[in-house]
């Protein structure tokens, strides 16, 4: 297994809150520069493999119909005002406007049934 899907394993495992730099490579037993240095020779970063997962953890969320700041904020380990930020970073869209479409598609969703019940 390379260095990223090393990494990728671990920050999927892990609170994300605490999962920086220094304590991935500490908990995979490497020198950060070395993991530094593995990550670009494969073509990526460490920020870009944390940032990667956060989005796979909102994705789930929104699976779940969770999309909520605080819910996202715990699931990615960032604080509300950054889930903002990335949210917008992530889909184009603020958090808040996510969330109004999809309470649209679920009232569009409920009158369809309503009517195809009728």
């Amino acid at each position: 297994m390379n260095a990223t899907e090393t990494i990728k394993q671990y920050l999927s495992a892990v609170p994300l809150e605490n999962a920086t730099l220094a304590a991935t490579a500490e908990a995979l037993s490497v020198r950060q520069n070395d993991m530094c240095r593995m990550l670009r020779n494969e073509g990526t970063t460490y920020s870009a493999l944390r940032d990667a997962e956060r989005k796979r953890r909102c994705d789930a969320l929104i699976v779940q119909r969770k999309p909520y700041a605080g819910i996202v904020a715990r699931a990615t380990g960032y604080s509300i005002s950054s889930v903002e930020r990335a949210w917008q970073r992530w889909y184009g869209v603020g958090l808040f406007e996510f969330k109004q479409g999809i309470e649209i598609q679920n009232d569009v969703k409920d009158i369809c049934v309503a009517e195809i019940a009728n």
